[in-house]
């Protein structure tokens, strides 16, 4: 289960990134 958590934190800042951030 930590191992997802960590999957989905990592996914989750990577889309808040890609949103601030829009190519």
């Amino acid at each position: 289960m930590e191992k997802i958590n960590s999957l989905r934190d990592a996914v989750t800042r990577h889309n808040h990134w890609s949103r601030a951030n829009p190519d």
